[in-house]
């Protein structure tokens, strides 16, 4: 992926840190980081890989991942999540994303998940899978 755009959409810098050494170990150019998502702005810059941790966003994320969808869809977009579970993985697949992981993944766990959604266009952490908190 040499010269492959991303970008970060995060409100926490620990996580955007961790994020960007991941993808630049993965060969991605430095990412762009956001605060939040501006949809417009994300299609200007076009990023070939997008992730995005929900934790400070004040929008629907599922909305919002459609909407990016719409404008990027030939992006891979990985959601960053805590909430462990399959049914909410499985919202976030069909509102667009191509990857989910777990948000305590360490680095390595990270870019192994990013390469497989890159490789095959769809990549779930196990973590989810397994049901851990299951409703």
């Amino acid at each position: 992926m040499q010269n492959a755009r991303s970008a970060i959409v995060t409100g926490e810098l620990a996580v955007a840190e961790l994020v960007a050494d991941v993808l630049l170990k993965g060969g991605y150019d430095q990412p762009q980081h956001s605060l939040d998502v501006r949809v417009a702005q994300l299609s200007k810059y076009a990023p070939d890989l997008l992730v995005i941790d929900f934790v400070d966003l004040w929008n629907d994320p599922l909305e919002t991942i459609r909407q990016i969808r719409f404008v990027l869809p030939d992006s891979t977009i990985v959601v960053l999540s805590s909430r462990l579970q399959q049914s909410w993985a499985a919202r976030c697949h069909l509102a667009g994303a191509t990857c989910v992981l777990a948000k305590d993944s360490k680095g390595p766990q990270m870019l192994a998940g990013i390469r497989r959604a890159v490789r095959t266009g769809c990549y779930t952490d196990p973590r989810f899978i397994e049901g851990v908190g299951e409703n």
